[in-house]
């Protein structure tokens, strides 16, 4: 993908309408991933601090995960100009799911089980998780702006941020009451 930035109002890309549209459905995908992890965990989290026991670090579930979005939406801007676009995002995409894996085997981990309590660990877990998930949004927004001329921009950005799961689905899982 063609990188440069432009001020003359098109989009910087400069691949097939084909090859934009296969990126864009990529990015959808992430953007999919991150909104169904969130529709999954909302409901869950009385049952997962209870199966972990660990009632006084309910909001440390959601807090470690929210911090460290927060703190890494703006790093990966900065990373996608020195190291392109595409091995950033693979790396936020990766990251995600490693945390979310990790999370779902909190608590199973007999080697951490000696050292860390089964919420300690899905709270790390979850604050990698987060680490994946900054990048998830912003790089969503960066793509799409790469993508897109500013007057398509709009219109692709809310189908990004439109397409998401209600919380009508059912997620299966120990945690999810099925």
């Amino acid at each position: 993908m063609n990188e440069q930035p432009r001020d003359d109002g098109e989009a910087s890309f400069s691949g097939t309408n084909r090859q934009r549209m296969i990126i864009f459905l990529g990015v959808i995908a992430g953007m999919l991933m991150a909104a169904m992890d969130q529709s999954i965990i909302a409901p869950a989290l009385p049952t997962i601090v209870g199966d972990l026991s660990g009632g006084g670090s309910y909001s440390w579930l959601v807090t470690g995960y929210l911090i460290t979005v927060t703190v890494t939406i703006a790093l990966y801007g900065r990373l996608s100009d020195i190291y392109g676009r595409g091995p950033v995002y693979s790396f936020a995409i990766v990251t995600f799911l490693i945390g979310s894996v990790l999370s779902g085997f909190a608590g199973q981990i007999p080697i951490l089980d000696q050292y860390l309590s089964g919420m300690a660990q899905i709270t790390i877990f979850r604050a990698i998780q987060g680490i994946g998930g900054g990048g998830l949004l912003s790089m969503a927004t960066i793509i799409v702006g790469d993508l897109f001329s500013p007057r398509e921009r709009g219109k692709y950005i809310s189908y990004v941020m439109v397409l998401r799961p209600g919380h009508d689905g059912r997620a299966r899982s120990r945690w999810v009451p099925h």
